[in-house]
């Protein structure tokens, strides 16, 4: 049994793409403890944790990607599949690393599981009808002389273009420069069927950056920064625009994570409130 209690509510900013100087901070609600302890039965074991979900259209399925939190150094991963109705568990699948991110081809049926930490590195393709795993990727990782510490190497959110039989996934590194620790970001591309490295989108960061969606319509790549937010061109893989966020009130620190509604031109970016 698991008890999640959220300690610090997160800020949300609305941030208009036609107007990015405008920055709109919606408040939290003052906290009530009593609404945010929820206990659930979802997990089979107390020492694993939910981190990404991803919707299967076909089967009406709900995928979790869980991790042991506990063991560690045993690099235990699960892949969980519920029910979208009742949310029951229909299955758990033991993944070969800890799975954190997910991505979904709905066409192909095809799920992506990014094995995130320094210790994984790869991302592996589950088929949701037979619940099969088809392929792990070879390990991703980029050897870099003024690498501070190889524990810093991790991979974050993966986003699935359909027109590009791409996966981007979101690289992150810490290097040592002479002003200090300096982070590097890198938006990888991965063939889609074969999970093949194909190279990285040039200029994708200009920054710390840690939000990354995809507007399935438009098929464009939104990465968020700190003071800036990129839009990128999934089927060319070529960065279109840089929209700056000119002294956003609250003062973005961490952008988590992103959505775009493309009819309306907005981004909305969870920041979280790190002043604990």
């Amino acid at each position: 049994m698991n008890i999640f209690t959220l300690s610090k509510a997160p800020l949300y900013l609305l941030i208009s793409l036609f107007l990015p100087t405008m920055a709109m901070a919606i408040d939290p609600p003052e906290r009530e403890l009593s609404r945010f302890a929820l206990k659930t039965n979802y997990l089979q074991s107390p020492d694993e944790g939910v981190y990404e979900l991803a919707f299967d259209n076909a089967s009406k399925k709900v995928f979790a990607a869980v991790t042991d939190r506990v063991n560690r150094e045993a690099n235990k991963g699960y892949l969980y599949s519920f029910n979208s109705d009742s949310l029951k568990v229909e299955n758990k699948y033991t993944m070969p690393y800890r799975a954190f991110s997910l991505a979904i081809n709905q066409d192909k049926h095809q799920l992506y599981i990014g094995h995130t930490q320094s210790a994984s590195l790869r991302i592996s393709m589950f088929d949701t009808p037979t619940g099969k795993l088809v392929r792990t990727s070879d390990r991703l990782s980029f050897k870099a002389a003024n690498a501070a510490d190889s524990r810093f190497e991790h991979f974050r959110h993966m986003v699935y273009s359909q027109d590009s039989d791409t996966l981007f996934v979101s690289y992150s590194n810490m290097l040592k420069t002479a002003e200090g620790m300096k982070p590097l970001h890198k938006l990888l591309m991965l063939d889609g069927t074969t999970l093949a490295l194909k190279g990285e989108v040039k200029d994708a960061y200009k920054g710390t950056a840690y939000g990354l969606t995809m507007d399935e319509k438009t098929q464009k790549i939104y990465v968020g920064g700190r003071d800036y937010i990129n839009e990128i061109d999934a089927k060319n893989q070529t960065l279109l625009r840089t929209i700056p966020l000119k002294d956003p009130r609250p003062q973005i620190t961490s952008v988590q994570n992103l959505a775009v509604d493309s009819a309306s031109d907005r981004a909305f970016v969870v920041v979280f409130d790190h002043d604990d």
